[in-house]
């Protein structure tokens, strides 16, 4: 893409000094009423032109573009479908149109029966090929608007992405790895510590195989390594889930989260569209006319649309992730203007209306690191939203001596939202069969008028028969192996939890939390409190207070901590260091001071580094330490040191992914579930944008680290450190990976010296501006500018470039050139020619 930008955009600016205002030449013949040129270009004024030479009457149109390959930002009928790379030819009065295939067309949500003539190299044009389309293209915009008939459309929900437009990634293998070393020196002696994480998988066809695990190793502890996960998942796109087979957790969203081996089949809401997703209430109203709708919530637009007279749904508003009513405003055709509110106190697992999501799972319980056996199980899980306020829950667990059973809601009102689950179990111990109830509930409510959020939670296990399976299982073994079971959910009683967050103006803000828990057969309450006050400065000084106290019943001890932060920026706005100081004081801690310098360096601020000092009231002397991070293109490593009265202690780190490939073993940043591997051949040191410093390989390679799956993801390059002699002919495609897919995007490249040769005719005569340039296998490779130069980008270091403007004999020739081989490096190389009848030009 680059080189074809370049190519035109030349041409068009050594063309810019030949137009004026049509006023300024009365003898310029004035253009035609729709047409309304504001500058005209008199082709007398280019040396060269002749009749039958150059026509630029084109130039004198405005939005007149050379034909070729653009990156533009797609819209239908007035929804973006974002930037892609497409193919534009010369039209009716010289007006570009877009070439589209079939798969292209499909891909905008064109349904095939309304398809016909779609061929980009025929290039039929959208209006033949969709009967009743239209197009309009903004150059200066690179905006392409197509418009398009709803009956033509796919019936397409806000954000939603065809599944046929899915890509499943090709065949690959990957290990991300996380690895650290910690050494200490003190008087007592060394101690030190490594720790290795690797999440691993393999990519085959639509199945994803994963392994996750971790090696330990300590001066006091022999070498461990320790499986977590190991399972195998693909999707299920016309049930809209996921299937998992192996060792992995049930999701723990209504039943307690649980390790097992087996295999779980549960509804993935990551392939509803975007406007689907999360929750948002359903909005009713009645239009006396072709109305116009808009939807805000604390004044901000959420939604604007037109609808018919009558009843109306609007079912398909984005989720905004917090609570607060929504205003509904109905402007009629005669501008009258009607409004109503909807209350909105959202909860993060409350539904839409009509909406459900399910989840079964068969298997046996794990360990989870405990000597505890592998015992069978079963669950299940479906809620369903019933309607704007309310969602009913429900779920099972059953295993050999147990059952637990769920039921529970999330009722939403005016008030705020509320959620009550009851969840009642009976197990089978060695004293006998055990009966209990849990209770939780929760509340939460955003106060627009004032910007409070608040959220309260409560669980009580409200008799003392009430087990956890994985609480009745270690119960029954420790009989056996009393020594070897516990758990932290074992005997609780109550539990309270509060959340209060209040915005003070546009830069400050404060926060309450709390909990409190009760357990039996143990007097006295564990409590945890924290309050905290945070604001900035419009020079960028911003400042915390934070208070926290707890209390341990099991110790009997209490501790309150107080803490005052500052952090200034240091440099001019924008800049990315900045100095930090504290001061906190706590009971058991005493008194302590910090103070730090945090910044990055480095073109790509790809150098992090740091420096603290520190001092204690039992530690005067202090600590000074220092800490340093590099992020390069195939990994992130990083080292820290610390150095006090009587130690010293250091530290590495190295994080990064190796990717293995139908072209070799890529190396790069580390990788979320769902990557791109980019193939650019010969594109070396191309940055990836937003890839987390990745850049392309000498081998053509890189990695983006990150895809959202199932959503449009554009993945791009920047001529950023790419080497002169090669361009990148696009910059930019689009992809919609299913979860977990390692999808192989290529990215075509232009490799070649960049020449400017100065080339007039035989007889000195000008070339003809606008003559395009094609070497010796006809390959169109640069443009003709002003004055007989000519911009190309060859292959070879030396050899025969052809120029034609017209049929006759006389209007075509060729230059030879050769590269002297001390400006092979250079990025413009100057040379000078020229342009011979195409018999003599080898002579």
């Amino acid at each position: 893409m680059m080189c074809a930008h370049r190519l035109r955009l030349l041409g068009l600016a050594l063309a810019a000094p030949l137009a004026w205002p049509v006023a300024a030449d009365p003898a310029t013949v004035a253009p035609a009423a729709n047409a309304s040129p504001a500058y005209q270009f008199n082709p007398r004024l280019l040396r060269g032109a002749r009749p039958g030479g150059l026509s630029v009457e084109r130039f004198n149109q405005t939005h007149v573009t050379p034909a070729g390959r653009y990156s533009v930002d797609v819209l239908v009928n007035g929804s973006s479908l974002g930037r892609q790379d497409l193919h534009f030819e010369e039209g009716h009065g010289q007006q570009l149109k877009a070439c589209f295939s079939t798969e292209q067309l499909l891909e905008l949500g064109v349904q095939a029966r309304y398809i016909k003539n779609a061929l980009e190299e025929n290039c039929a044009g959208l209006g033949k090929s969709v009967k009743g389309a239209s197009e309009r293209l903004d150059f200066a915009a690179l905006r392409l608007q197509l418009s398009i008939p709803q009956a033509a459309l796919q019936p397409r929900r806000r954000g939603q992405v065809p599944s046929n437009q899915w890509s499943h990634g090709e065949p690959t293998g990957f290990v991300n790895y996380s690895a650290s070393h910690f050494h200490l020196n003190q008087a007592g002696g060394n101690t030190y510590s490594s720790y290795l994480g690797v999440r691993s998988g393999a990519n085959l066809g639509e199945w994803r195989l994963r392994h996750h695990a971790s090696l330990t190793a300590s001066s006091d502890q022999p070498n461990r390594w320790t499986p977590l996960r190991t399972y195998a998942q693909r999707t299920l796109a016309d049930w809209g889930s996921e299937l998992t087979l192996g060792d992995t957790f049930t999701s723990g969203q209504l039943l307690s989260s649980l390790g097992y081996r087996g295999v779980q089949l549960a509804s993935d809401e990551r392939m509803l569209p975007e406007s689907q997703r999360g929750y948002a209430p359903t909005v009713h109203g009645v239009a006396n006319s072709n109305a116009r709708v808009v939807i805000r919530q604390d004044g901000n637009e959420l939604y604007q649309t037109t609808v018919a007279p009558g009843p109306f749904r609007i079912d398909d508003l984005y989720p905004t992730g917090y609570g607060g009513d929504l205003d509904v405003e109905v402007t009629e055709a005669d501008g009258q203007v009607s409004t109503y509110r909807v209350p909105f106190s959202a909860m993060p697992d409350a539904l839409r209306p009509g909406q459900s999501r399910y989840s079964v799972a068969a298997g046996q319980v794990r360990n989870n690191g405990m000597d505890l056996p592998y015992e069978p199980f079963a669950e299940g899980s479906y809620e369903y939203g019933l309607s704007n306020a309310l969602t009913l829950r429900s779920a099972s667990r059953v295993a050999d001596g147990y059952l637990s059973a769920l039921l529970g809601g999330v009722y939403s009102n005016s008030i705020g939202a509320f959620g009550l689950n009851s969840t009642y179990s009976a197990a089978q111990l060695p004293d006998g069969r055990q009966t209990g109830w849990m209770t939780q509930a929760s509340f939460s409510r955003t106060f627009q008028s004032t910007g409070t959020s608040l959220s309260m939670g409560n669980a009580r296990y409200s008799t003392e028969g009430y087990r956890e399976l994985i609480d009745a299982i270690g119960e029954r073994e420790r009989t056996y192996v009393p020594e070897d079971w516990s758990s932290s959910s074992y005997q609780k009683k109550t539990r309270f939890d509060l959340q209060v967050s209040q915005n003070l103006g546009n830069r400050s803000s404060l926060f309450i939390t709390g909990s409190q828990q009760n357990y039996r057969h143990r007097s006295g309450q564990d409590r945890q409190f924290q309050f905290g006050y945070s604001g900035s400065f419009a020079n960028g000084v911003s400042y915390n207070l934070s208070i926290a106290r707890q209390f341990d019943s099991r110790g009997q001890h209490s501790d309150t901590q107080h803490v005052l932060s500052l952090s200034l920026p240091l440099g001019a706005s924008g800049s990315r260091s900045k100095l930090s100081t504290s001061f906190s004081h706590s009971a058991s801690q005493g008194s302590q001071q910090q103070a730090s310098l945090s910044g990055s360096a480095g073109k790509d601020n790809d150098l992090s580094y740091g420096l603290n000092a520190s001092r204690a009231h039992n530690n005067p002397d202090g600590v000074l330490g220092g800490t340093l991070q590099k992020r390069l293109s195939s990994a992130t490593v990083g080292a820290s040191l610390s150095h006090g009265d009587d130690f010293w202690q250091a530290s590495a780190s190295a994080m990064g992914a190796l990717v293995l490939h139908s072209g070799g073993l890529t190396s790069g940043p580390y990788l979320g579930d769902t990557f791109a591997l980019i193939e650019a051949k010969g594109a070396e040191g191309a940055l990836v944008m937003n890839g987390q410093g990745a850049r392309i390989d000498k081998a053509g390679y890189a990695l983006m680290p990150s895809l959202t799956p199932f959503r449009y993801n554009d993945v791009g390059l920047s001529s950023n450190g790419l080497h002169s002699a090669v361009e990148l002919q696009e910059t930019q495609q689009r992809v919609a990976p299913t979860a977990g897919a390692a999808v192989h995007l290529q990215f075509k490249t232009l490799a070649g010296f960049a020449v400017l040769i100065q080339a007039p005719r035989e007889q000195g005569e000008s070339l003809p501006m606008g003559t395009t340039v094609q070497d010796s296998q006809g390959r169109v490779v640069g443009m003709v500018g002003q004055a007989s130069q000519l911009y190309a980008r060859v292959e070879a270091p030396q050899g025969l470039l052809s120029l034609q403007w017209g049929d006759h004999p006389d209007q075509q020739c060729q230059v030879q050139y050769q590269i002297p081989e001390a400006d092979l490096k250079q990025p413009m190389i100057n040379l000078s020619g020229t342009c011979r009848p195409s018999r003599t030009a080898a002579l």
